[in-house]
């Protein structure tokens, strides 16, 4: 569900980014008639995103080795299983 809502926010404000709707492509016209508005900074957005979904890669990674590590089995089966974790 997590993923939904953060693509979908994602999507939303990329076809959002600025206000009005219309200043997306006016704003690149003529600059004496240029109408009034404002974009977000679409770098900072997409940093943002990234970010957000480079700590959800790591959390889903830990998840396992997590698990992986209270398991009562020797050490070598954890470390096996823990290298199939990280090469998936």
């Amino acid at each position: 569900m997590f993923h939904i809502a953060s693509g979908l926010s994602f999507v939303v404000g990329s076809l959002l980014q600025c206000a009005p709707l219309s200043f997306t492509w006016e704003q690149f016209g003529d600059s004496t008639n240029a109408p009034p508005g404002h974009c977000i900074n679409v770098n900072a957005f997409a940093w943002a995103n990234a970010a957000m979904n480079v700590g959800v890669d790591i959390w889903l990674i830990g998840i396992p080795l997590y698990q992986l590590y209270k398991l009562d089995t020797q050490w070598r089966r954890k470390l096996s299983a823990a290298v199939m974790f990280l090469t998936g």
